[in-house]
């Protein structure tokens, strides 16, 4: 990850109705930061559907092409921060979900190891799931994807990674907290000693 601007493009995962689009809007205005919105849910708003199995890939190449404008518009603006408000890895894991397709994994977990500064994982954990008609399965799916994730973040150093759960507030403060602790060891430059 190229952090040479000072931006640091940050991924926020995590299944179904575990808070990622309220942290990514709320630590994009509190910490100079651009939130990009989630594909999929346009996808499903614009075509009235999920996408297909067919369709998974595509959405990949929309998340991609959509950090890739997310951060030209952030550097244009002077901002510190670009939340993902999702990431391909998920896309992967609902593929695998609900198709039984993991053909898109390896792709998607390249693409997180090399395009991500940190990942913000929120978790089940602490928040009731949510219905929202078209874009939320339910509580099964929800843990089952999670599990997914889980298997797909092995690679990723731990040291870019954030397990997140409890309530917003308290998700919010350890994002917060673990953000501006990056931000000052990319400020400083390589640790040389």
């Amino acid at each position: 990850m190229d952090t040479t601007s000072g931006l640091l493009k940050v991924a926020v995962i995590g299944a179904e109705s575990t808070g990622k689009t309220t942290l990514c809007q709320r630590l994009a205005a509190e910490l100079r930061g651009l939130h990009l919105d989630e594909v999929l849910r346009h996808w499903v708003n614009q075509k009235g559907c999920p996408p297909g199995q067919d369709e998974q890939l595509q959405i990949i190449q929309a998340q991609q092409r959509q950090e890739i404008w997310g951060l030209q518009q952030a550097t244009h603006q002077n901002k510190d921060w670009l939340f993902c408000d999702s990431a391909p890895l998920v896309t992967a894991a609902y593929s695998h979900y609900y198709f039984n397709d993991s053909s898109l994994c390896n792709l998607a977990s390249s693409h997180h190891q090399t395009h991500y500064a940190a990942t913000l994982f929120c978790q089940p954990q602490g928040l009731d799931w949510v219905a929202e008609p078209g874009q939320r399965d339910s509580p099964k799916a929800r843990e089952a994807v999670h599990r997914i994730l889980l298997d797909l973040l092995e690679p990723v150093q731990t040291e870019q990674l954030v397990f997140l759960s409890g309530g917003l507030e308290q998700r919010y403060e350890l994002a917060s907290a673990f953000l501006k602790g990056l931000h000052s060891k990319f400020a400083r430059g390589p640790d040389t000693s």
